[in-house]
Parts: structure tokens; C-alpha cells; sequence
């Protein structure tokens, strides 16, 4: 597979927060033509300057996802006041001596205050 083309997109998502915690929710696509066990999402989370605060993550709901597919995925954070923009990417594999495969896309959101 050509380097330049992505295994898996962030199809769609969002983020909303309350007084205790930030939610990002979302769907993540399977671009090959074969099933991807592993998909995993991270959100990492900054301030309005963009400085790092922290990153979560989790799994998309469906293992495999199969080609073509997409899946639901919710990561839940504890809320800082000071988070102003998210950005979400995706990896897959499930061989823990190995880094995942795949790294996808960052796709950075700002949330407004005002």
C-alpha cells in the first residue's frame, strides 16, 4: 500500500464537555479492503495556545472493522477549564511488542468559550 494512502479516516466527530467531564464522539472508517483489528483512537487535548494538557483514548466499538466500514468511538477525559482544542488520530494492531500500524489523521477542532 502506497504511503500516502490512509488504512482508516476519522469520518466524522465532535466534543462537548460538562463541569466534570470532555466527551469526543465520532466514527472511524476502514479505507482497505480488508478487516483491521485494533483500531484505536487518541484525542489529545490543548490549550489555547496549543500546549499539550493530556491525551485518552480508546477502542472503536466494532473489532474487526471490516473494509468499508465505519464504527462508533466515544473517549471520555476528565475536564480541564483550560482545554480549547482537541485533535483526534487513529492507529491499529494488536501486537503489543510492536508499535501500531497505521497512523491516520489529526484532525484538530477548537471549542469556544465565549
Amino acid at each position: 500500500m502506497p504511503k500516502d494512502k490512509l488504512d482508516v479516516d476519522i469520518a466524522a466527530w465532535n466534543w462537548s464537555h460538562d463541569s466534570d467531564s470532555a466527551t469526543v464522539k465520532g466514527r472511524v472508517k476502514n479505507l482497505t479492503d480488508r478487516p483491521l483489528e485494533g483500531v484505536r483512537v487518541t484525542v489529545t487535548w490543548k490549550d489555547r495556545a496549543g500546549e499539550y494538557i493530556t491525551h485518552d483514548d480508546c477502542f472503536a466499538e466494532y473489532d474487526p472493522l471490516m473494509p468499508g466500514h465505519t464504527s462508533p468511538f466515544d473517549v471520555f477525559s476528565h475536564y480541564n477549564p483550560l482545554m480549547y482544542q482537541a485533535s483526534v488520530e487513529a492507529a491499529y494492531g494488536t501486537d503489543s511488542v510492536r508499535p501500531l500500524r497505521g497512523i491516520i489523521k489529526w484532525k484538530p477542532a477548537r471549542f469556544s468559550h465565549e
